[in-house]
């Protein structure tokens, strides 16, 4: 289990990766015109590097959680990961072996690690195509568009086409197929599983510890297509970014008086925002928070890929259990 520092320190990141990612949303729309033409020239770069070999032998660097958890996903296992520590944090899975070397934060890998492993292929999701000019310098890239124009509110399917099409460039479509395929019966599990539960509406959030605001995550995230799948409805039905996820002041909850908030146990992060919030009037008059229908769930990476479904999907399950039939 992560320490609080830990999940303390995730959190800052996350949130960091976040505001930079809120401040690309101009710029992802250009990025998702220039992306096509990078991945045509990806397939032949790859089959080029191995002899035209189509096994699974690449030794792979990715450098975001979104190309991390897609290969252990299809049973390959990255030789150079990045910000491991925050990918355990975060409770990510598969869980990343040991023998993964760390080459540091998504906006700044270590390149010189990689040309030491002697990398011949790096993934990489769309939102980090800034640094396509640097990374290729070590070898061909993968770029993965689940986060890219406008967003998807379909993210099972969009991840879903994207590790499918990886797992095409590296020759594992059978593994793809088969993770699909369970990960559907998962969620028809949850969906007959939780039917037992009262199906309220829910927020899912994360708290500003200003006490001031959160980041709710709703269409074009992950929250939403699961939560549909599983039989529950994402009580924010405004408009988010490309990421999935927006910034709005407590007052904008009262909109939806009957749902639940979850809020994304983040640590210290968390407790200090439950702090200012208990003396907000504003959030004390919420019917949710006067009901006492805030709950906590595990955390998790908003902006992961097709393994972040069933992370989520089993903690939103898990805080529903815990929440109660109620």
């Amino acid at each position: 289990m992560a320490s609080s520092g830990d999940l303390d320190g995730m959190a800052t990141a996350n949130r960091q990766l976040i505001d930079v990612k809120r401040r690309r949303l101009l710029a992802a729309s250009v990025l998702s015109v220039v992306a096509p033409g990078v991945l045509a020239a990806v397939p032949a770069a790859v089959s080029t590097s191995r002899s035209g070999a189509r096994a699974a032998g690449y030794r792979i660097a990715t450098p975001d959680r979104v190309g991390t958890e897609t290969l252990l996903a299809l049973g390959v296992a990255p030789v150079a990961a990045g910000a491991r520590s925050i990918y355990t944090a975060m409770g990510g899975t598969p869980v990343l072996p040991e023998t993964v070397a760390d080459i540091g934060y998504w906006f700044e890998p270590n390149l010189e690690v990689m040309r030491e492993l002697q990398v011949d292929l790096i993934v990489i999701e769309a939102m980090s195509l800034n640094l396509k000019d640097v990374l290729q310098r070590v070898a061909p890239i993968f770029v993965m568009e689940i986060y890219s124009g406008e967003g998807h509110p379909d993210f099972i399917e969009r991840s879903s086409a994207e590790m499918f099409r990886l797992a095409h460039s590296i020759g594992r479509e059978d593994a793809a197929r088969r993770y699909r395929g369970a990960l559907d019966s998962r969620l028809a599990a949850l969906r007959d599983e939780m039917r037992a539960y009262a199906r309220r509406p829910a927020f899912i959030a994360q708290l500003d510890p200003s006490g001031q605001s959160v980041f709710l995550y709703a269409k074009n995230c992950v929250t939403w297509d699961v939560m549909q799948r599983v039989g529950f409805d994402n009580a924010w039905t405004g408009a988010t970014n490309t990421y999935g996820c927006v910034q709005v002041g407590i007052d904008q909850l009262a909109g939806a008086p009957d749902a639940d908030i979850f809020y994304i146990d983040y640590g210290d992060e968390a407790k200090a925002a439950l702090v200012q919030l208990a003396q907000s009037r504003v959030w004390n008059s919420l019917p949710m928070v006067r009901e006492r229908r805030v709950y906590p769930i595990a955390p998790f990476d908003p902006l992961g890929a097709l393994p972040t479904a069933i992370q989520f999907a089993d903690s939103f399950r898990a805080a529903v259990i815990a929440r109660g039939r109620g």
